[in-house]
């Protein structure tokens, strides 16, 4: 997560972090009782949402990834993480999907579930602005 997260403080990075993505991911299709944090797929996220527009459309495989294989990494951070992506790369129907539907989806268990936070609601309100949508 720490090399993850230096990757962030550099555009020409997000490259680096999808690729160590890629290499995580691959050892735990091998090895199946690796298991990835929140904060892996939230940093995986945000290091792409600092590099170029097709850096962070790339964020979509990693959320989809972590939709379908791990609903515990589901979170405030993962989502703002992904909605810092969606504004970067101008997806802003895909963030108000994230916002509205996966994040209550994919939360399986009724009594931890979680609302958006204070954080999340900017996010989504930035990916809005960026794609000329700010009055939905």
């Amino acid at each position: 997560t720490e090399t993850l997260r230096s990757y962030r403080r550099h555009e020409e990075q997000a490259t680096k972090a999808y690729q160590l993505y890629e290499r995580v991911v691959s050892r735990r299709r091998n090895r199946k009782k690796v298991r990835l944090t929140s904060h892996f797929y939230a940093e995986t996220m945000l290091a792409l949402s600092k590099g170029t527009r097709e850096d962070a459309m790339k964020a979509e495989v990693i959320w989809e990834d972590m939709l379908r294989g791990d609903e515990n990494s589901l979170s405030n951070y993962t989502l703002t993480a992904f909605l810092c992506a969606c504004a970067t790369s101008g997806g802003w129907q895909r963030a108000l999907r994230a916002f509205h539907n996966d994040f209550f989806m994919f939360q399986m268990d009724e009594r931890k579930r979680q609302v958006p936070d204070v954080i999340a609601c900017t996010t989504l309100m930035k990916a809005l602005k960026v794609g000329g949508q700010w009055e939905r």
